[in-house]
């Protein structure tokens, strides 16, 4: 009888920290910008810092925010920045309209040369 009563109370204690838990899971859910992850996943992953972050994914939030260029990963080239900046053109309200492409002739094209300029 004794193994059943304590059987029968650990079932009920394990089903109400269960209910616990997804309150607590439901009163305590952080949104985040799925978009942030997509940019990190786009940037080299290097982590080293050269952009004036601590790592990949800070810098990945500032560029969703719309604080930091795309092109501001060295490591990453040219492409990278592009590949980033693809992803506005979707969502020209949020992000377009605080940073624009400045042109410059393909030929010339390098890191150094593109920059996007805050409006």
């Amino acid at each position: 009888m004794t193994t059943l009563t304590a059987i029968a109370f650990l079932g009920g204690l394990s089903v109400l920290l269960a209910v616990i838990l997804v309150i607590a899971n439901a009163k305590l859910k952080v949104y985040e910008d799925p978009r942030i992850e997509v940019v990190s996943d786009m940037l080299p992953g290097a982590n080293c810092g050269a952009c004036g972050f601590p790592g990949c994914r800070a810098f990945a939030e500032r560029v969703v925010t719309g604080d930091q260029q795309p092109s501001g990963c060295p490591v990453g080239g040219v492409e990278t920045a592009t590949y980033i900046a693809i992803i506005w053109v979707s969502n020209p309200d949020r992000w377009l309209k605080k940073w624009r492409v400045c042109s410059v002739p393909v030929a010339q094209m390098s890191l150094s040369k593109l920059v996007f300029i805050k409006v």
